[in-house]
């Protein structure tokens, strides 16, 4: 069995190693302001974004499984298992260590998120104004009208 516990250790603190240094390689995007409005560099950002934010999301999928399997085979330590306590407290030191990683992931994908949203109104923006002005006037006018419910008819009486 401990075997099979160094063997999901390993797949765990290498996923988590590999998560961590994309969140690392990556922090400079996480920090990123929107400086230009050239649209080739907006486009460049938002390829970035989402390629980053995909590797992220399998990554943290990947931890989060190795997690799962590696806690399950603590769990599952016999009774008599030699040196157990000491084990507990490594496995636990391994799965905080493994929780801290998924936790700066989670909070790089919302920042990420926000930045998805902050940099749409800028690409919004400039198709907005790359339309002809009857195009404009025509989104504008579409966006803004409002569905008006039908006047309910009164009931008739049942005799």
């Amino acid at each position: 069995m401990t075997s099979s516990l160094a063997a999901r250790q390993g797949l765990l603190t290498r996923a988590g190693n590999r998560l961590s240094a994309i969140l690392d390689e990556q922090a400079v995007l996480f920090a990123t302001q929107e400086d230009s409005n050239e649209a080739k560099d907006i486009k460049e950002l938002h390829g970035r974004i989402r390629t980053t934010k995909a590797t992220l999301t399998v990554e943290v999928e990947k931890v989060e499984g190795a997690l799962i399997k590696y806690s399950s085979t603590v769990d599952e330590l016999p009774v008599g298992t030699p040196s157990k306590e000491e084990i507990l407290k490594r496995a636990e030191a391994n799965i905080d260590a493994a929780q801290e990683v998924l936790d700066r992931a989670h909070a790089a994908l919302t920042k990420l998120l926000q930045l998805t949203m902050e940099e749409a109104a800028p690409i919004d923006a400039t198709v907005k104004a790359a339309k002809r002005p009857e195009q404009a006037i025509k989104a504008k006018t579409t966006a803004s009208k409002t569905v008006r419910p039908e006047k309910s008819k009164p009931a008739e009486d049942n005799k």
